[in-house]
């Protein structure tokens, strides 16, 4: 076997010299202008993305009524399955059909993913989840798939040696990204709270909108289907790759000449002659030429950049919560409104591509040059500030929920129990004393006991589970038809709970409050209703708003946002109520219905004799009867039962506060999304070019996939520690995840420090660099993307 050669240096070294353009004026002039149907491309796609993943969670909680635990899980398990489609994009696109035919053929997976996702949002209940779900992994396969084919393909279009433009190109591509993020952000939650089909949202328009921009994502990237610039697929690189690696390894351990590093061992048992790259590349070069000398390099490269992403992951893990744990929080908070417009918790996120457009542009100008005189600006070295500002962010994050979580309801620790009294009575104050304690509290008509962390108010009694017993009095000056009112009341009490004693002249009941806030993202509070009259009712109710004119709610079943109804017996979905049991003390039955999120305003309570709405969301009159039973409730975000006693032709009412209204301000996380940004900018932007540039020409879709695997590790940390309920506090949660990834960027600085070292794929050493256009700041800001 003849001796194997790297002839790369020779080969470079007789190259003609190539003029690298770093002027704005020169750049414009030579710019492959087939690159903007892939920006267009780029930015519909963007556009389709994150207006489904911006109201997913909402979808998901709210519509097929999964858990704020379980939608968490579904959502980052989808992009987890999302960043693992890249690698079988690149596959697929480096190996057989090339980048183009990759992305035109998997576009219309996407495409029917997403016409599948508005169908399913528009079906009846029979359809969910699993009609949502197939659709969820074809948009996975979709959008993932192509991932990492579109930049690359992209950078195909430029000369290797014009590292300048590329790194230009690479921030505008990244600006139409957020373009289209930001505009996504901005409007599909305004679509899908527009009442539609009987209800207060519209997910089939909100899914409907981003799947047409999908549609036209792929036909503006078709029309330039005879102008791109499509190299030709050589080989399948992640076989070649496997191959070397695993030859390598099986002939270190055989006998054999003895080789500096790991991979050369390939070569002990390779024979040019016998290899067709190398006999191709012989008859162009000289007789010891070895085409796999040039692919082990390439592969020792890709090593090193893989070692590198490793910390990386943990990024991703703290980044990727903006939109669950960090839309999550923004659920829980009091949206403003600003002029005639209402804000939406999920806008929240638009703030984000703002940035990301405002500080793309400004950083490059405005921030990286100053930063020059102090340091030289690497792109190891932006990451690394990108880690610690978005360690900042999430810090300021734990913050802002160290004050959300005081508006949220009280709750004892799990050997403990917590006890309301609620006083339905018209005329009387009603004091209850805990009997073996000196724990006592009165409450006048209509009053109830609650806690507020915010307010600093602590009302309720913190007992031991099980049974206790209470001795309740009445007082007052009309207070006179006493005789029948109950004196003594026992009650079970449910282990970390709150629990409350509903106080009747027909006697009392003892129920468990639901204390988790509405989650529909409109503003919206949460309703229960426990119906306790002297005639018992168990069928079918219906809120209806009052107009502001103040004349009787006409209940019209068409408009979702004015009309709200608890149906019993559905023919193929939950029942609304909850449970029925007997009065303690008394012959009425208490009927209690689950809670629903409804609108702020004035409503009125009605008995619902039809259902207006079947699961098809066929119309139907609504045939109702008024109660006397009208509330006021224009503040958002608390949790109320609405206990209705008496008899139907004199109905009596109280509103009793189960949770407090939402008072801390969703603007308060733009600083903490601002600062997010910024570490983007400084991180993802960059790492975006590292990984292209970095690379090997015949690898550069596989290091793109790589780099999209990071975000699959990281949230998988984030999966693995949620699904195992390590926290039970938020805010401490994203202080340890600030912690962990404190850890892993000292990783990530000793080994950008001391193991990793740049390649020079994107630029030759006889190319020429024209710069007579550039400032000083310019063309410096320019040599510091090489380094």
């Amino acid at each position: 076997m003849k001796q194997c050669k790297n002839d790369i240096e020779d080969d470079q070294a007789q190259a003609k010299p190539k003029r690298i353009y770093t002027s704005w004026k020169n750049m414009i002039k030579h710019w492959p202008y087939i690159t903007f149907p892939i920006l267009g491309n780029e930015f519909c796609e963007r556009f389709c993305f994150y207006g489904i993943n911006t109201i997913l969670l909402l979808y998901l909680q709210n519509v097929l009524k999964f858990s704020a635990n379980t939608a968490y899980l579904i959502s980052t398990t989808w992009k987890q399955f999302l960043y693992l489609m890249p690698i079988g994009g690149a596959i697929i696109a480096d190996g057989f059909i090339g980048k183009f035919k990759t992305i035109l053929s998997i576009s219309l997976v996407y495409c029917a993913g997403t016409i599948v996702l508005t169908v399913a949002s528009a079906s009846n209940y029979g359809t969910h989840p699993w009609l949502d779900m197939i659709a969820l992994f074809l948009i996975a396969v979709g959008t993932g798939g192509i991932k990492p084919c579109v930049a690359a393909l992209a950078g195909d279009q430029f000369d290797p040696d014009q590292v300048a433009m590329v790194s230009v190109f690479f921030s505008v591509f990244y600006v139409s990204i957020n373009v289209g993020s930001f505009i996504a952000s901005l409007i599909t939650p305004i679509l899908r709270s527009i009442a539609c089909m009987g209800n207060d949202s519209c997910f089939p328009i909100a899914f409907g909108v981003p799947a047409g921009a999908m549609l036209v994502a792929t036909m503006i990237f078709a029309l330039g289907s005879f102008k791109y610039k499509k190299l030709p697929v050589k080989e399948n690189i992640y076989g070649s790759v496997a191959k070397v690696i695993w030859r390598a390894l099986v002939n270190k351990t055989k006998t054999g000449p003895k080789r500096e590093q790991w991979l050369d061992y390939y070569l002990n048992t390779h024979d040019c002659e016998q290899d067709e790259k190398c006999l191709e590349a012989r008859s162009k070069k000289h007789s010891d030429f070895c085409a796999k000398v040039g692919l082990i390099n390439d592969i020792r490269q890709l090593g090193s950049i893989v070692i590198l992403f490793l910390p990386c992951c943990i990024y991703w893990t703290l980044y990727d919560q903006q939109y669950t744990t960090w839309m999550g929080q923004a659920f829980l908070m009091y949206y403003p409104k600003i002029g005639s417009f209402e804000l939406k918790p999920d806008q929240i996120s638009a703030f984000n591509g703002l940035c990301i457009m405002l500080f793309a542009p400004t950083f490059r100008i405005f921030i990286y040059p100053p930063l020059g005189y102090f340091f030289k600006v690497t792109p190891l070295r932006k990451m690394f500030i990108g880690c610690i500002l978005c360690m900042v962010a999430t810090c300021m994050c734990a913050g802002v929920q160290f004050k959300v979580q005081r508006t949220l309801a009280t709750l004892p620790a799990s050997d403990r129990s917590l006890v309301s009294f609620v006083n339905t009575l018209d005329d009387c104050d009603l004091t209850v004393s805990v009997v073996g304690s000196n724990d006592n509290y009165t409450l006048a008509p209509h009053g109830f006991m609650t806690d507020n962390l915010d307010q600093d108010s602590k009302e309720t009694f913190t007992l031991h589970p099980g049974s206790n017993h209470f001795t309740l009095s009445y007082s007052g000056p009309n207070c006179t038809k006493t005789a029948f009112y109950p004196k003594d009341v026992s009650a079970d009490l449910k282990a970390g709970k709150l629990n409350y004693v509903g106080v009747t002249p027909n006697g009392y009941y003892v129920n468990v409050a639901d204390t988790m806030k509405a989650s529909a993202g409109n503003g919206q509070f949460k309703l229960n209703i426990d119906i306790g009259m002297t005639s018992s009712w168990t069928q079918n109710l219906a809120l209806c708003r009052v107009t502001t004119s103040g004349k009787t709610a006409t209940c019209d079943s068409s408009q979702g946002d004015n009309f709200y109804y608890w149906e019993t017996n559905y023919s193929d979905h939950q029942d609304d109520l909850d449970h029925v049991q007997a009065m303690k003390g008394g012959s009425v039955n208490v009927s209690s219905y689950v809670g629903k999120p409804i609108l702020p305003g004035k409503w009125q309570l009605f008995y619902l004799n039809n259902t207006p709405i079947d699961t098809a969301h066929k119309r139907q009159k609504a045939d109702v009867i008024p109660m006397d039973v009208t509330f006021d409730m224009e503040q958002q975000g608390g949790n109320f039962v609405l206990v209705v006693t008496g008899n139907k032709k004199k109905p009596s009412w109280t509103l009793y506060r189960t949770a407090p209204d939402s008072t801390v301000n969703v603007l308060l996380q733009l600083p903490q999304i601002a600062v997010l940004t910024a570490s983007e900018i400084f991180f993802s932007v960059t790492a975006y070019e590292f990984a292209y540039t970095q690379a090997a020409p015949s690898m550069k879709s596989l290091i793109q996939g790589l780099w999209l695997l990071t975000t699959v590790i990281g949230d998988l940390v984030f999966t693995i520690l949620t699904a195992t309920k390590v926290f039970t506090n938020d805010a401490v949660m994203w202080l340890i995840y600030a912690g962990i990834l404190g850890v892993a960027t000292v990783v990530f600085v000793l080994l950008a420090a001391y193991y990793y070292e740049y390649s020079n794929y994107g630029e030759s050493e006889e190319s020429e660099v024209v710069e007579e256009d550039l400032s000083v700041d310019e063309i410096e800001d320019f040599r510091s993307t090489k380094l």
